[in-house]
C-alpha cells in the first residue's frame, strides 16, 4: 500500500513539474536576427502568433548595428502588417546609440530601442488571421559595412483568456511520460518480489 501511494505521489510531482517546464518562455512571442549585407536592405517575414492572441503589454525591442550615422538618409523603419511604427536613427528620441566596435562614428553605430504595441492594435492584428508580417527597411543611405545586423524580438504578458476560447491544457512532456513508464515497471518488479 505504501509503495502505491509513493508511486502516485511521484507521478503527480513529475506531471506538475513538466507543466512548469513547458511554460518557461511564455513572454517571448517572436524574434529574428538578420545580417545586413546589402545597402538599403529590406526584410519581410510572416510569423504565426496564434498562441499569443490574449497577450497584453506588448513591447517590440530592436538592436541594430550599422551605417546609422548622422545623415537623414541613414535610418531604419519598422512595419507590422504594413503599419509603420516609426523610422529610427542615432538621434531619434528614445534610441540608445553608441559608436560601434570599429570606433568609426561616420558609419558604425549600435542602436538599441523599443516601442510598444497597444492591446487594441494587437487585437486588430487578429481580426483577419493569426499571423503578423514584420518588415524593416534600411534607407538607401544605409550601406552594408563590416558586421552589420538587425536583431528584434516581440514579447508580452499572458492576459486573461477570452471566455469563449477553449482553455489550453498543458500536455505532459515526453520525459514525464517516460518517467511514469519506468515507475510502472519498477512497481511491477517490486510487486512480483513481495
Amino acid at each position: 500500500m505504501k509503495l502505491k501511494f509513493l508511486n502516485t505521489t511521484v507521478a503527480g510531482l513529475i506531471l506538475s513539474l513538466s507543466c512548469l517546464v513547458s511554460t518557461a518562455n511564455a513572454g517571448l512571442i517572436l524574434s529574428d536576427e538578420t545580417v545586413v549585407d546589402t545597402s538599403g536592405q529590406a526584410y519581410s517575414k510572416i510569423f504565426d502568433v496564434s498562441s499569443f492572441k490574449d497577450y497584453i503589454n506588448l513591447v517590440f525591442t530592436v538592436e541594430a548595428r550599422g551605417d546609422y550615422g548622422t545623415l537623414n538618409s541613414e535610418n531604419i523603419e519598422f512595419l507590422i502588417d504594413d503599419i509603420s511604427f516609426g523610422e529610427f536613427n542615432y538621434n531619434t528620441p528614445g534610441v540608445n546609440s553608441i559608436v560601434g566596435p570599429t570606433g568609426n562614428s561616420s558609419y558604425d553605430y549600435v542602436m538599441d530601442f523599443s516601442f510598444t504595441i497597444s492591446d487594441s492594435d494587437w487585437n486588430t492584428l487578429f481580426a483577419d488571421n493569426s499571423e503578423v508580417k514584420i518588415e524593416w527597411n534600411n534607407a538607401n543611405g544605409v550601406d552594408a559595412k563590416y558586421a552589420s545586423y538587425v536583431n528584434f524580438s516581440l514579447s508580452g504578458t499572458p492576459g486573461e483568456p477570452n471566455i469563449t476560447d477553449p482553455v489550453p491544457v498543458p500536455a505532459p512532456t515526453t520525459i514525464a511520460v517516460f518517467a511514469l513508464a519506468l515507475i510502472g515497471f519498477a512497481s511491477r518488479k517490486f510487486k512480483k518480489q513481495s
